[in-house]
């Protein structure tokens, strides 16, 4: 069970919190492959060069290439991982702040909807930093306009 509610602290809101994070890996590995194309390229390039200007397929030019573009691609793949890790942190901690505040104030609605009569309207309160805090004041407005009323009303 607790490991279940560690789940549930991770994501808020599961079926959004993973697109989201999808939106932002598709960002980052659109950018990779890119980049990674880019790279090939070049060293593609020079492959032709060193083919053009007659060099055999044992000159020690196209090792120093082989050896260059396996090292480029190694530091690039740790930068990646490194760079991806960090986005989806990032990512994570953006969409609790979206869905942080959509989930609490669903919550509140459905535990404003079932109850007793005569219980008084609750305001919301949402967490510093999170996103839709102009909800939270509306809403707030609301219940204690309501409230207002309400105590006109019995008077």
């Amino acid at each position: 069970m607790a490991s279940n509610r560690k789940i549930g602290q991770i994501l808020i809101n599961p079926r959004f919190q993973l697109r989201f994070l999808g939106i932002f890996s598709s960002f980052i590995i659109g950018i990779s492959i890119c980049y990674s194309l880019a790279v090939y390229t070049f060293f593609f390039r020079l492959y032709e060069l060193g083919e053009r200007i007659g060099l055999t397929k044992n000159h020690n030019f196209f090792k120093f290439l082989d050896h260059q573009m396996a090292s480029l691609f190694l530091t690039f793949g740790i930068a990646f991982g490194i760079i991806f890790l960090i986005f989806i942190l990032i990512g994570l901690r953006l969409s609790h702040k979206i869905a942080g505040p959509l989930y609490r104030f669903n919550n509140h609605l459905l535990s404003m909807s079932s109850r007793g009569a005569g219980q008084q309207l609750q305001e919301v309160h949402f967490r510093d930093g999170d996103y839709f805090l102009e909800l939270e004041k509306s809403f707030n407005q609301v219940v204690k306009k309501e409230c207002e009323n309400s105590a006109n009303s019995k008077e």
